[in-house]
């Protein structure tokens, strides 16, 4: 009994050492030259070893590469039709160790891919970096924007924001006025966004800036011991503008996105200004 336990420990022993353990995976070991093939936009071929049934191809150009198989020197390659090797990455094939014919073309250009054969599980790395796609690239979902109320999902893309706003039919940019404020011009109560008070002189005074958006504007005398004369759009003159007695509280309202000058026909007068969006 004591010889049979012996006997146990020898052989788990044996197989927990470093000699004896067994890595799966450990990648391919390499046999044979390697090859290097210019591809061009005619089918061009070469042969691979028949030592190692793996067989690594890296396409190490600038251009997509097609590739294919075969049995015989006359093997070609058809641009768009075969297997698709992008720039800088690799593609992994079984070959076995009958000697087959790698046949590579390109759709127009040049480029050069490097084969590496072998035998076992390649683990193939290559360098890091940022991957840039030009042209027009199509994701299919079934993602609308023609409903709400739409269900939560896990199934989501990142995306950059614009902020358009659905009125129904079609999609708007939102708008903001030159203080940056978001302008809000249709449904429900308006929504008052600027207010100031401006001494209106004998002479031409700007009271309110130009603004997008805008849906109306209110002038109101609070001094109220002389008229004002005030303009949309351009320069207030006496007698001919807008007339905004001299009377506390007289005010004029105006729906304008334009400028507002007033004058006043005496002392310099006091007035506040209302805007709504």
């Amino acid at each position: 009994m004591r010889r049979l336990v012996l006997f146990l420990i020898g052989i788990i022993w044996a197989q927990a050492s470093p000699a004896f353990a067994q890595t799966s995976n450990a990648g391919m070991t390499p046999c044979g030259s390697g090859i290097s093939l210019s591809v061009t936009n005619t089918s061009s071929n070469s042969v691979l070893s028949a030592c190692g049934a793996t067989a690594v191809i890296w396409n190490i150009g600038g251009t997509e590469v097609f590739l294919n198989l075969g049995t015989t020197s006359s093997t070609t390659a058809v641009a768009a039709t075969g297997w698709s090797l992008p720039p800088g990455s690799s593609i992994t094939f079984n070959t076995g160790k009958a000697p087959l014919y790698l046949a590579a073309i390109t759709a127009s250009s040049t480029s050069t891919i490097r084969v590496v054969q072998g035998n076992g599980d390649p683990a193939i790395s290559g360098p890091a970096g940022s991957v840039t796609i030009s042209g027009t690239v199509t994701v299919a979902g079934s993602v609308s924007n023609a409903s709400s109320a739409v269900a939560t999902s896990s199934n989501n893309l990142g995306a950059v924001s614009y902020n358009y706003g659905f009125n129904g039919t079609t999609w708007d940019q939102f708008q903001v006025d030159s203080n940056k404020n978001l302008l809000v011009s249709s449904g429900g109560a308006p929504n008052l966004t600027a207010s100031a008070r401006v001494a209106v002189t004998s002479s031409n005074t700007s009271v309110a800036a130009s603004r997008v958006g805008r849906r109306n504007i209110t002038i109101t005398n609070i001094t109220g011991s002389a008229a004002i004369d005030c303009s949309g759009g351009g320069t207030a003159t006496l007698t001919t503008g807008q007339f905004i007695p001299g009377v506390v509280g007289a005010s004029w309202t105006t729906s304008t996105t334009a400028q507002i000058s007033c004058i006043s026909e005496g002392a310099t007068q006091t007035v506040a200004v209302a805007e709504t969006y």
